[in-house]
């Protein structure tokens, strides 16, 4: 009798995968085993993009005093003790959005080229100098930003960038065929005041140089007077610039709601030998006698990664329109696909 009871109340639900609710607001749910077709399709636009600084450096000699006012007055060359040059690069992702036969518009993070032009070293004042004086100098010689499909010379203009806001356009015009091949991405730009928490986006990017895309949730609309909006992804060095797209009233309504930009971590300083462990192997059982140089190292909080809204990026690039006429691009069709609506 026990058993009848249960049997009349319970009901079965049945869950259609891909499934959606048009509500006109980003999706929830796990769309079907078809959307491996679009992500796929995002992939091939989704690209990584490569940047190369070159500093002269200029170690100063100490034996006297050599502070600010000395480098301003033009004295660099005769107080330098020894000089040197290094470089540094680092790789992003970033989304083609234009692409008119070799004519490129890429949409990344202004950050992946953020090196300044001079970086000055100090040591403390002498007793006698109330000012620090200067270790060293290093001047930035050459900046370049390209991609590996195209060639060796040829570099991507910067055509409008916001450090602040972490927003990044740049252009080229080539005649290579392996540049004028890349997609441009096949789908619209989105409204993120749209998402809600629990929305599911798809993330696409380069994170530690290999491509990927992963799924994460909206943790966080709204989190700042900047636009940006918090997921639960775990980022890696590479992703960023990386294109953030969500599911508008299920498959295929992908929509481009933003960009990732970084992920929440903690800096320390570490002491370090002159040669890294993949360079140079050492005896763990015998004490270390070379010289040390002090690190700083960057632990990140996997889980907690921030994404710069695509109604920031619309707003950006209507700020500077003229900048993209004069370099001959237009992507007024592209962000009027997705004009804001209020929130239901």
């Amino acid at each position: 009798m026990l058993a009848g009871v249960v049997t009349s109340c319970s009901r079965q639900i049945v869950l259609t995968p891909g499934a959606a609710v048009e509500d006109g607001r980003y999706d929830t749910e796990f769309p079907g085993p078809e959307f491996a077709r679009a992500l796929d399709e995002v992939s091939q636009s989704v690209i990584k993009i490569y940047c190369l600084v070159e500093y002269d450096h200029y170690q100063i000699d100490t034996t006297g005093s050599f502070i600010t006012d000395d480098l301003a007055a033009g004295l660099l060359y005769q107080r330098t003790a020894k000089r040197t040059n290094f470089s540094e690069s680092v790789h992003g992702s970033a989304t083609v959005l234009k692409n008119d036969g070799g004519s490129l518009l890429l949409l990344t993070c202004a950050h992946i080229f953020d090196y300044p032009d001079t970086i000055i070293s100090y040591y403390e004042p002498l007793a006698y100098v109330s000012k620090q004086g200067i270790e060293s100098v290093s001047i930035k010689r050459q900046q370049t930003q390209f991609i590996r499909e195209m060639p060796v010379g040829e570099s991507l203009k910067i055509i409008a960038i916001d450090y602040d806001l972490d927003i990044a356009f740049l252009g080229a015009k080539s005649n290579n065929d392996a540049v004028k091949k890349l997609s441009p991405l096949g789908f619209a730009s989105g409204n993120d005041r749209l998402l809600d928490r629990g929305s599911l986006v798809y993330v696409f990017g380069f994170p530690s140089g290999y491509q990927m895309v992963t799924r994460a949730m909206v943790a966080n609309p709204s989190i700042s007077k900047q636009g940006e909006f918090l997921l639960d992804a775990n980022f890696n060095q590479g992703i960023s610039g990386g294109a953030v797209l969500a599911v508008r009233d299920g498959v295929p309504n992908l929509e481009l709601v933003g960009i990732a930009k970084s992920a929440s971590a903690v800096f320390t300083n570490i002491v370090k030998p002159d040669s890294e462990s993949h360079q140079q192997r050492y005896n763990p059982n015998l004490p270390y006698q070379g010289q040390l140089f002090v690190e700083r190292q960057r632990n990140v909080n996997y889980g907690v990664t921030f994404a710069v809204s695509i109604n920031t990026i619309r707003n950006f690039y209507r700020l500077n329109s003229s900048k993209f006429v004069d370099s001959g691009y237009s992507l007024e069709n592209f962000f009027s696909s997705g004009n804001p609506r209020k929130k239901q």
